[in-house]
């Protein structure tokens, strides 16, 4: 099975990438996608950025102009990083609970386990089951399930034996657990599969529990994200060919999978052709044919054809690519924006991509591929909120867009 969490950088000809394509990926909506349905709002409080920072050997966290926020006083595994403002932190007691952007107690630590919070609501772990608290650490449902997802359009997954159903933020089945598999909701959308009344069943449900598409003879794809650019991946069992296998008469091909993608009606717009897809994001999907990896368009047309021996990272229309023991970036055209000069290169975080030159250290690019940080630093992060983090040595810092240091290098 392919991995969609894994993204690598591969090795190609020159005249592959500059001569064979064919399509051209679009830069605003995407070619021939169907409109999408209003969803669900998320509900996300605004992010106050923080950064972990460790002074005396204590952890603390400053925000983005590098003024401390929250002074070093925990020890460095005792919290969590934020998300909605809010932190896991542990206690002597070996529970959990969580404090606010200001370094308050919000959640004494008395759980079992926490999930970082999602749209206002955290997981917590009780007694070996899992509920729901809100930003204030009341608890909105009670511990009760096996496993649970975090929210995402309002809606979570739940588990109850071996089986799973969806909740809304205040703890009400939208469906009660009978799905083998699942995906979460994605575009107003989660996709199934079921075993009713002795036969197989999947397709997705809206974000009321309604069916609104069954498939018969298609299998969607549990692992994936579900629909992204109005389009979700299936795929279809090879019935099998009769064939020779040295020299004798056998059934060739069967159990093996071809890949397509669905609209939002059920149809399949993609033909199931493909070894493998992967989701579409910014108008482009991964698809997989021999053993090499190219990209389509929601047309389906080939943007880029099969030439990669993995499947490239884009990020802000440009992806790292490696020929001969260089590193540079093409764009969702397969054009190449920046000719491979670097000895390790990474994805773009707003605006600049960190890049390994010959004296083996790192700096930033930006889009044209011009160095506006002198590479300099052990190993850097992307930028997050205007800063990345930096190494020298045994020694950390944050520096922002124009290589100035925000956070001073210290152990």
């Amino acid at each position: 099975m392919f991995s969609k969490q894994l993204l690598f950088v591969c090795f190609i000809s020159l005249n592959l990438l500059s001569g064979c394509v064919k399509g051209q990926a679009t830069s605003s909506a995407c070619p021939n996608q169907e409109k999408v349905s209003a969803q669900i709002e998320v509900l996300t409080p605004e992010q106050k950025p923080l950064f972990r920072i460790v002074q005396n050997g204590k952890l603390g966290f400053i925000d983005n102009t590098g003024r401390i926020i929250i002074k070093p006083q925990f020890e460095l595994d005792q919290v969590a990083n934020f998300s909605e403002n809010r932190a896991a932190l542990g206690g002597k007691n070996g529970k959990w609970g969580f404090i606010d952007s200001t370094g308050k107690v919000i959640v004494s630590p008395q759980f079992e386990n926490v999930h970082q919070f999602s749209e206002q609501r955290a997981a917590v772990k009780q007694h070996g089951k899992w509920g729901f608290i809100d930003l204030n650490g009341k608890i909105i449902v009670q511990p009760q399930f096996n496993q649970v997802l975090g929210f995402s359009e309002q809606r979570s997954a739940v588990q109850k034996g071996y089986l799973w159903g969806f909740i809304d933020r205040d703890g009400k089945f939208i469906v009660k657990p009978k799905f083998s598999g699942y995906t979460g909701f994605s575009e107003g959308l989660a996709g199934f599969e079921s075993y009713e009344n002795n036969q197989n069943k999947s397709g997705f449900i809206d974000t009321n529990g309604k069916v609104v598409i069954e498939l018969k003879n298609i299998n969607i794809d549990i692992e994936s994200l579900g629909f992204t650019n109005g389009l979700a991946p299936v795929w279809v069992r090879n019935p099998g060919i009769w064939g020779l296998i040295n020299g004798i008469l056998d059934e060739t091909g069967r159990g093996s999978k071809f890949w397509g993608f669905i609209n939002r009606n059920g149809q399949i717009t993609i033909p199931t052709k493909y070894d493998y897809v992967f989701n579409f994001q910014d108008c482009l999907a991964a698809v997989v044919m021999n053993d090499k990896y190219g990209y389509i368009n929601t047309s389906g047309e080939m943007v880029i054809p099969p030439q990669f021996e993995k499947p490239l990272d884009f990020s802000e229309g440009l992806a790292d690519f490696k020929l001969n023991q260089r590193y540079g970036y093409i764009d969702k055209n397969g054009k190449i924006v920046i000719p491979p000069r670097f000895d390790e290169a990474s994805r773009f975080y707003e605006g600049l991509a960190s890049v390994k030159t010959k004296g083996g250290t790192w700096g930033f690019i930006n889009s044209r591929g011009n160095i506006v940080i002198k590479p300099q630093f052990d190993s850097v992060s992307g930028f997050s909120y205007g800063l990345a983090k930096v190494r020298v040595g045994n020694k950390y810092g944050y520096i922002d867009k124009n290589g100035k240091y925000v956070w001073n290098l210290s152990k």
